[in-house]
């Protein structure tokens, strides 16, 4: 095996949850292999400790190099642990990581993870790791390691242009280690570990993460994953969608490997050209569609398709805030989700919704900075009206708790984001997922506050 790649989990209170792969270690792996190296994604499922996990599948492959995959911030104790445990193994190996939060957090982590031959990756890793793979020497672009006690960083100077065209020609099975049992798992999917039990959505019947594209052309001041993140952390400052025929080569793919759920969280763009053209050349799939949409609600038309083509969908959105006025105050500061709608009009939405039979999440947020307690009534309102009137909308197979799925959680500030940039909030913060910095619902009210801590660089979670 040239390099095995590890998946890590939310482990908390002995409990394992937000296990999925994400877009992009699929994407590589699909890659190196189109390329010719042998790879295969190992995902902690939480059936052994996390220690003997890593032993078992380390001499199971026997791999020239290790991969961490740490791109989700809720993962870094769990990533940390891995590397460090595999090193323990065989010193001899090599370990990379790579993903979103490793590219942000690189110096910290090397710094902290005390872990010798620690290469980091930033940004997108494809030509820089098929280098490493060739040659055994660290490329000279888009490197961050430790050398003579001294951390080195590599400028980006890769910088994908376009995406490469990949397509699982295979099954799945030759990619994703113990497929069926990754595909079978019951956990909850949340980016707010600490208030999993509230707010957490359970993982749907053979959810998959489908891989469509890089990018956003939004700034959310809590998202790590926005426009200028994107900029500081990989230097792309466009966003790319994959060729067509290969989405579509890949959901009738993993349609035969069992999936039943494709999951798509990419949602640049309010015209939504490209799933319109992927819809109409879709044959009718025996799975589910969840959308998450960025843009706002979703048209007649894609919902039409939709319908056509899947065997029910979930649509998932995000208004932020039911206060109208501060909703476009957000997009008018560029911190927003483009173009604005009213709160008419997603109501009329969730009523399409019905009509067809689909379900929704809806995400509001308490403690958006600038948030009062009449922009705070206009949201508890607006989603007492949308519970009244759609309340079976909210309720699923898998997840029947409508408070689970139509809710407002805390304000949670990620890595990268507008707000974790203007704020003392690091690394450590974010090694313990239920201690990850939150704006609590107490502190509405006091955006004020709020806004002179982050400016004086103090700890914003005060």
């Amino acid at each position: 095996m040239d390099i095995l790649f590890f998946q890590p989990a939310v482990i908390s209170d002995g409990r394992v949850s937000y296990s999925a792969i994400s877009n992009g270690l699929i994407a590589l792996g699909m890659y190196l292999k189109q390329n010719g190296y042998e790879n295969r994604i190992c995902h902690f499922n939480g059936t052994k400790k996390l220690e003997d996990f890593v032993e078992e599948k380390i001499r199971e492959y026997n791999p020239k190099y290790i991969g961490v995959n740490l791109t989700w911030h809720m993962h870094c104790d769990s990533a940390i642990r891995i590397a460090q445990h595999a090193r323990r193994l065989n010193p001899n190996i090599p370990v990379v990581f790579g993903g979103f939060t490793a590219s942000y957090f690189d110096r910290e982590i090397l710094e902290y993870a005390g872990i010798g031959d620690l290469t980091i990756i930033r940004g997108d890793a494809e030509e820089p790791l098929i280098e490493f793979l060739k040659t055994g020497e660290i490329p000279n672009s888009n490197t961050s390691f430790v050398k003579d006690k001294k951390i080195i960083r590599n400028n980006l100077t890769y910088v994908q242009v376009e995406l490469p065209r990949v397509r699982l020609y295979y099954p799945i099975t030759e990619l994703v280690d113990r497929w069926e049992v990754y595909l079978e798992r019951n956990q909850i999917r949340t980016s707010v570990p600490s208030l999993e039990d509230k707010v957490g959505h359970n993982t749907a019947m053979g959810e998959f993460h489908l891989y469509v594209g890089k990018g956003c052309r939004n700034n959310c001041y809590y998202c790590g994953g926005g426009r200028d993140a994107h900029k500081i952390i990989s230097g792309r400052n466009k966003i790319q969608f994959r060729d067509v025929e290969d989405v579509k080569a890949d959901i009738e793919q993993l349609v035969i490997d069992s999936v039943k759920t494709f999951y798509i969280d990419f949602d640049p763009y309010p015209e939504r050209e490209f799933y319109l053209s992927l819809l109409k050349r879709l044959s009718p799939q025996n799975a589910r569609l969840m959308f998450s949409a960025w843009c706002g609600p979703v048209s007649s038309e894609m919902l039409d398709l939709i319908d056509k083509k899947f065997n029910g969908a979930e649509i998932v959105i995000s208004p932020e805030t039911g206060s109208e006025k501060l909703r476009k105050e957000l997009i008018s500061r560029g911190y927003g989700k483009p173009p604005f709608y009213s709160n008419n009009n997603l109501l009329e939405f969730f009523g399409q919704l019905q009509e067809r039979g689909f379900r929704a999440m809806c995400h509001f947020i308490s403690g958006i900075p600038e948030e009062t307690e009449e922009d705070r009534r206009a949201t508890l309102d607006l989603a007492k009206e949308v519970k009244r009137r759609y309340s079976n909308v909210f309720t699923k197979d898998y997840d029947l708790a409508i408070e689970r799925n139509l809710c407002a959680p805390p304000l949670y500030i990620e890595p990268c984001s507008p707000l974790q940039r203007t704020s003392s909030i690091g690394f450590r913060d974010y090694l313990k997922p239920e201690k990850v910095p939150i704006l609590s619902p107490e502190s509405v009210g006091q955006s004020s506050k709020f806004r002179e801590v982050i400016s004086r660089g103090q700890d914003a979670t005060t």
